[in-house]
């Protein structure tokens, strides 16, 4: 289980900023020009001065820079508390596992060889050696465009996941250009890392909301949820524009980017929770006007990434993210909340077949207040 630093991770790219950039900031302010506020020999700060030399310590930017770096928009009402939360999973316990677990993505990761990469908003993906903690180097860079959203890494692959990614294509035979817009996964390898270089790339319709890793001995699967809104045509045969939850999964084993399978859950994905068997998906449906969470579970035992899609059910309230999603032993527990409402409700199903969700129990709770915040601990909640 991946566990994550509460520190924002703008403040790594903060830090990481200061090797070069802070340092070409420095010389240029040095001048005997009073106008610049800058004093030669200055040892200590006078309100009046500005600039102190060997300045040690700094403020990071905005956090809500570093909440679009994240690829996440924190005003989007879709994604509300699972944002920037930490990286907990569902336990799935009573299951034989092994050495089978599930990983969630980052901005930043460690390395070998005491290297950290870091995917930076505006210098895309950089290694950088730390080896020598009193002179950190950035010592390869790999420029990528679109938004990144978060990243892996399986042996001497990194695998970056990207939004608002566009590209435009041609052909001999035709002056017509096409372009591509959307998601975007590529696989880079860093077994040079003064020279990452891309092996490998897939596309992702609509917008990456988040993704998980499965781990497996020397193999591993990636399952990325994706939210795209598009014209369908229903049933009688009329089209509208409606938001659609889309999974796609990947073999990723022996530094491989291989398409596996893909589901059209429908409505918009508000919140994905993992184990090592099941991925958890609790979707806003659009037509439902009792704003009550469309909740479905994945089968993702192959740990070559096929899919199998089970049951969905609709639950008595909103989910509002992750942590309101448990399987133990066999028992999907969901929280959630009555929009507009006076309470909150925790329901039971029997998952014991994903094929089929049985409802066990339900129990109203916290009549009057709001939810906060959800722990699943063994049998208790």
């Amino acid at each position: 289980m991946k566990t994550r630093s509460y520190h924002h991770p703008f403040a790594i790219q903060a830090a990481v900023w200061t090797v070069l950039p802070a340092i070409s900031l420095m010389t240029a302010c040095k001048s005997d020009d009073p106008d610049t506020g800058y004093v030669p020999g200055q040892t200590s700060f006078e309100p009046d001065t500005g600039y102190i030399p060997g300045q040690t310590s700094f403020v990071s930017a905005s956090g809500e820079m570093g909440d679009r770096i994240g690829g996440v928009d924190m005003d989007d009402p879709y994604v509300g508390a699972d944002a920037g939360s930490d990286n907990t999973e569902a336990s799935d316990s009573g299951s034989d596992d092994g050495d089978r677990a599930v990983e969630e993505g980052d901005i930043y990761r460690l390395a070998q060889d005491g290297q950290l990469l870091n995917l930076n908003y505006f210098r895309g993906l950089q290694v950088i050696d730390f080896k020598n903690i009193d002179e950190p180097e950035i010592i390869g860079r790999f420029p990528v465009t679109g938004t990144p959203v978060e990243m892996y890494v399986v042996d001497n692959t990194v695998y970056l996941l990207l939004n608002n990614w566009t590209g435009y294509y041609g052909s001999p035979a035709n002056t017509r250009v096409e372009s591509r817009y959307g998601g975007l996964i590529l696989a880079v390898d860093i077994s040079d890392p003064t020279q990452p270089r891309e092996i490998a790339r897939s596309f992702v319709d609509g917008r990456i909301s988040t993704s998980r890793l499965i781990r497996e001995g020397e193999n591993a699967a990636l399952y990325v949820v994706a939210n795209w809104t598009g014209e369908w045509e229903t049933a009688e045969g009329v089209s509208s524009w409606e938001p659609r939850t889309i999974v796609k999964s990947f073999d990723l084993t022996g530094d491989t980017l291989v398409d596996r399978s893909v589901l059209d859950l429908g409505g918009y994905v508000t919140a994905v929770q993992a184990t090592p068997q099941a991925l958890l998906v609790a979707r806003d449906n659009g037509d439902n006007a009792e704003d009550r969470s469309l909740v479905s579970i994945i089968d993702i035992s192959s740990i070559e990434g096929t899919m199998v899609e089970g049951e969905e059910v609709t639950v008595a309230g909103y989910v509002q993210n992750k942590f309101n999603m448990d399987l133990y032993n066999g028992v999907l527990r969901v929280v959630s909340t009555e929009v507009g409402g006076s309470t909150n409700m925790v329901e039971t199903f029997d998952a014991s077949s994903f094929a089929e969700l049985v409802p066990i129990d339900e129990e109203t709770f916290g009549d009057g207040m709001q939810l906060f915040a959800t722990i699943f601990l063994g049998n208790k909640a």
